[in-house]
């Protein structure tokens, strides 16, 4: 299941793996373990609502958003992600790098 948003340094592997402009325009649920604020998911997609259910007496929470807007998407959270996480400086030698060869379509960046 992929991180949905910036998610931390655990979240890294996911960048290797996981093309978000293959959900342009679907819809998409993220599991969520607290209440959701779905002020943080509407710049994604054309429509939010919250889901609840309980598995085993634990309340979970579903996101469910509609017409997944990709670009806003890159433009908000995989932008901070290059930001945060792979803004590599230019000193440091990079062989590849699967985030910034599908963010930017280079090994490295421009900054």
């Amino acid at each position: 299941m992929p991180v949905f948003g910036v998610g931390k340094f655990h979240a890294r592997q996911d960048d290797a793996l996981v093309d978000f402009s293959l959900y342009q325009g679907k819809t998409i649920r993220i599991i969520l373990s607290e209440s959701p604020k779905l002020q943080e998911f509407e710049p994604y997609f054309e429509s939010v609502k919250v889901l609840s259910f309980t598995q085993s007496g634990v309340p979970f929470y579903a996101v469910e958003g509609t017409g997944f807007n990709y670009q806003a998407y890159r433009e908000g959270v995989l932008g901070t992600i290059f930001k945060r996480f792979y803004n590599i400086p230019s000193v440091l030698p990079m062989t590849g790098c699967p985030f910034c060869e599908r963010y930017c379509g280079q090994v490295r960046c421009p900054r």
